[in-house]
């Protein structure tokens, strides 16, 4: 798959409310998440620790609203913009936008990116 089909693809099964699905159909056994809020930063490596947070998240969050439009697509890296509001445990409410950066090899997710907006 070309970057474009993979972001196209993400997006699409995000929307329908299939953020797993959409990391087991495209992300890289040894893909790396990185977090970035207000300076801190962290990461996760593998497939399968990046999807038992995104199952948390689901899991246990309050979701008002989730979805999700590709804003840009250049070679090898996609950004997706995603519109969220949401209560996270031990967080709260986080409404705004959160932008995602994904690299991509052999049609595989291998380096994701979050970067939070300022909070609405």
């Amino acid at each position: 798959m070309d970057t474009t089909t993979v972001a196209k693809r993400l997006i699409e099964l995000f929307n329908e409310g299939k953020a797993s699905q959409a990391q087991e159909e495209l992300y890289h056994a040894d893909v790396v998440n990185y977090e970035q809020s207000e300076g801190d930063r962290s990461e996760t490596h593998g497939k399968e620790a990046v999807m038992a947070n995104t199952a948390w998240f689901f899991g246990n969050s309050e979701i008002r609203t989730a979805r999700a439009e590709v804003a840009f697509v250049n070679h090898d890296t996609f950004l997706v913009k995603f519109m969220m509001d949401v209560t996270i445990p031990g967080v709260g409410e986080m409404v705004g936008d959160e932008y995602g950066l994904y690299k991509v090899r052999d049609g595989m997710i291998v380096e994701e990116y979050f970067y939070m907006a300022p909070v609405a």
